[in-house]
Formats: structure tokens, C-alpha cells, sequence
């Protein structure tokens, strides 16, 4: 699979359907068996809601969000909701697929409205952000987590599939919250101080 993406620059999920199809026809795996063992729910879960992300997207809910944000924003303000805007988008999607190129973009223009902001620190932000909110079930990080847990643990029930979700959401939630304060305290006066000085 590595060999057909680096060498030959096929595309990620053609590379494993060719690398699955090569491994079951060798022998190596039993198709009825390995297709059994997916996690089906986790896979369903973030498919969906990558489909609705993007209906979303295309309605241009991203674009309402953002011009509701920094309509609020002020230059004291910016930099903390910016984080935790990324984050709550990145808490239902892909922080590299959907935050990042989705919000990156908008931060020269949001620190030019509200003034008084670094972009660099509003970058900072919505990188943080993104990466924190990362660990939800609901995004790619958590969903690999649930995905991990439910193939590798022999008696991994719904319940604890369950208490794994909520402990997931609050660890994410409780990051924003830190990210929040730290975002606001610093990023701003640490981008003054590699960019200005």
C-alpha cells in the first residue's frame, strides 16, 4: 500500500482496496472474517456525519458562522473564540479535511475587521482548537479511538462503547475550556513578540 502511495502517488483508499483485495486473495485473510470485524457503527457514524459537514458547507453555514463570530469579536476576544470555533467545528469533522482549510484562510480577514489581533495568533487558534476538539467520537481522532477499542478488545460492549463516547466528549469539551484560557492569555503577546519585534 505505502508502495502505491509514495511510488506510484495512488490515491489513499484505492491503495488499501488494492492492498485488502491482494492480502485476501493470497490467503493472508478471510474477507467474511475481517469485514465482520470493522466497526461498522463508527464507520457509519463519521461518514454521515462528514455528509452532513458538508451539506452544511455547501448551504454556506460555515461562511454565516464565521461572520456571526467576528461580529462579536473584539480584539481582546478574538483569538479565544477563534480556538474555540475551530474547535466545536472539528468536535463533528476532521480538523485536517474541514477546520483547517476552512478557517485558516479566514483569519487574515477576521484580524483585519476586528483589528487589534494578530492573524498568527488567530492561526494558532484554530490550530490548537482543531487538534484538541480532535479527540471527540464524533471526529476522526475519537472515531479511530471507538474504532481501535471495538476491534481490539474481546468483550468491548455497547455500554462501555457508551461511557468511552462521554469520556471522550468531556475530555475534548474540558480541552477547549483550557485551550480558551491559554489562547487568550498568550497567543496574542507571543505572536507581538516573534512578529513585531
Amino acid at each position: 500500500m505505502l508502495l502505491l502511495m509514495i511510488g506510484f502517488k495512488v490515491n489513499i483508499g484505492l491503495a488499501a482496496f488494492f492492498a485488502s483485495a491482494i492480502l485476501v486473495l493470497c490467503g493472508v485473510a478471510k474477507d467474511g472474517e475481517a469485514l465482520k470485524a470493522l466497526p461498522w457503527s463508527t464507520i457509519i457514524m463519521v461518514v454521515a456525519v462528514g455528509a452532513l459537514l458538508g451539506v452544511v458547507n455547501k448551504v454556506g453555514g460555515i461562511k454565516l458562522m464565521s461572520s456571526a463570530i467576528s461580529s462579536i469579536m473584539t480584539s481582546s476576544t478574538a483569538v479565544p473564540l477563534m480556538g474555540i470555533s475551530a474547535g466545536l467545528l472539528s468536535l463533528v469533522s476532521s480538523a485536517l479535511a474541514v477546520v483547517y482549510p476552512t478557517m485558516m484562510p479566514m483569519c487574515p480577514d477576521i484580524a483585519a475587521q476586528v483589528g487589534g489581533v494578530s492573524p498568527v495568533a488567530l492561526m494558532a487558534a484554530v490550530g490548537g482548537g482543531g487538534s484538541l476538539a480532535g479527540l471527540s467520537p464524533m471526529s476522526t481522532g475519537g472515531a479511530l479511538i471507538l474504532a481501535a477499542l471495538g476491534t481490539n478488545l474481546d468483550n468491548f460492549t455497547s455500554t462501555q462503547q457508551t461511557k468511552v463516547f462521554v469520556k471522550l466528549l468531556i475530555f475534548a469539551g474540558g480541552a477547549l475550556v483550557l485551550l480558551a484560557i491559554i489562547s487568550g492569555l498568550t497567543y496574542g503577546p507571543i505572536a507581538d513578540m516573534l512578529y513585531h519585534s
